[in-house]
């Protein structure tokens, strides 16, 4: 049994509304807990950077995303560079971690207590547009599969999905491929996988 007012503290979601995301080069280093792509993370606790499961390297930075809850939380996404089976959510190729709050970095991952590391390219600003559905990039809502629906389960959100193709830099979602990411509901573990053509 919880201890009494342990379920009110808890945050928890159960549904993430669909906004749009532009995105433009940032004129300097985002240094704030804010949604980006690039650059360096933003951490909120002690710094966990994924490290390769097949190459021992660490992971590279692809970006961070603050989660749409009262208190603040981020989740941050990393991808091996030079690693086979990236598209896959538990090979130990790709992270999506979350801190802020209670949250758990998942069994198949290995991580360093680092700042910073190798990181896709200098830093892409986000904007939240809303009432523009036909907006590739973006947070919350459904996913737009390439192939087959791979939603990992009831407990799990889509938190957002992102184009091969972003200002500055290319992301190696295979053919003209699509990330995707999701939160647990619990708020304590993120997950990433991608798909192409």
């Amino acid at each position: 049994m919880a201890p009494a007012g342990y379920g009110a503290a808890m945050t928890t979601l159960e549904s993430i509304p669909e906004t749009g995301l532009r995105l433009s080069a940032a004129p300097g280093p985002i240094t704030e807990p804010v949604t980006k792509l690039g650059g360096q993370p933003c951490w909120l606790d002690t710094p966990s950077w994924p490290v390769s499961a097949g190459e021992d390297e660490p992971m590279e930075f692809l970006g961070q995303f603050r989660l749409p809850t009262p208190d603040l939380r981020m989740a941050y996404l990393f991808m091996s560079t030079d690693a086979d089976d990236t598209w896959e959510p538990d090979a130990g190729e790709n992270a999506l971690l979350l801190q802020g709050g209670h949250t758990e970095i998942p069994p198949f991952l290995t991580v360093v207590e680092s700042a910073t590391g190798p990181t896709i390219g200098a830093d892409v600003a986000v904007e939240s547009v809303t009432g523009e559905r036909d907006l590739a990039d973006r947070i919350g809502g459904s996913p737009w599969w390439i192939q087959h629906d791979e939603s990992p389960g009831d407990d799990w959100l889509f938190l957002f999905q992102l184009t091969s193709y972003l200002p500055g830099y290319e992301i190696n979602f295979g053919d003209a491929g699509m990330g995707y990411g999701f939160v647990r509901k619990d708020l304590t573990q993120g997950l990433f996988l991608w798909q192409c053509h």
